[in-house]
């Protein structure tokens, strides 16, 4: 961070570059949907059940970052792994 004072009095003026936080990690959450299901069903899962939901594969799925929407973009598959594709930036 530099400092760059303004003629000689006591006003400051901070420069912060982007640059300064571009190694901080972050985790984006990926929320594809939710599942609604009663107790009983739920008590009674076993390995190989499946769950649907209502959200169909070429739905927009939300991008968020603390919380809050970010993007959106679609499901898509990069060598072998789940990926989101941005369609569209929240600005």
């Amino acid at each position: 961070m530099s400092v760059e004072l303004k003629n000689k009095s006591e006003s400051v003026e901070e420069k912060v570059s982007f640059n300064t936080f571009s190694d901080i990690e972050v985790n984006l959450d990926v929320l594809i949907g939710e599942i609604k299901t009663d107790i009983g069903s739920l008590m009674n899962l076993s390995a190989g059940d499946i769950l649907k939901s209502d959200v169909k594969i070429s739905n927009k799925i939300d991008l968020n970052l603390n919380g809050n929407k970010i993007a959106e973009g679609i499901l898509v598959e990069e060598d072998g792994y789940f990926a989101l594709q941005i369609v569209s930036i929240r600005g």
